[in-house]
């Protein structure tokens, strides 16, 4: 009988740590950026914030162009009303805000 509570001890010792173990996981694939966050459209052109970088792609779909790059983290674009389609104002947390040359 003794040997039977020993193994339940460590069933629920096992059990424990593999709860640990896949809430520490769920935690990490939550901490993940989603692809596209914080989207503002005007006309033909939509302009999002992924990865802490912000991207263009033209809304009938095809690739999306990063538009900046570097240590920063830039969220919340908005689009220039003149239909330029370029973002004009953004949330920069670090460097700022750098164009990449077409």
């Amino acid at each position: 009988m003794k040997n039977k509570q020993c193994l339940s001890g460590r069933a629920i010792h096992f059990a424990g740590l593999l709860i640990v173990i896949l809430l520490a996981s769920a935690y990490r694939v939550g901490a993940q950026d989603p692809f596209m966050q914080y989207p503002d459209i005007q006309g033909n052109t939509i302009v999002f914030a992924s990865g802490g970088d912000l991207w263009k792609v033209p809304a009938e779909g095809g690739t999306a162009c990063r538009l900046t790059f570097g240590d920063g983290r830039e969220t919340y674009p908005e689009i220039s009303p003149d239909g330029s389609g370029e973002p004009v104002k953004l949330t920069s947390l670090g460097a700022g805000y750098r164009h990449t040359p077409k």
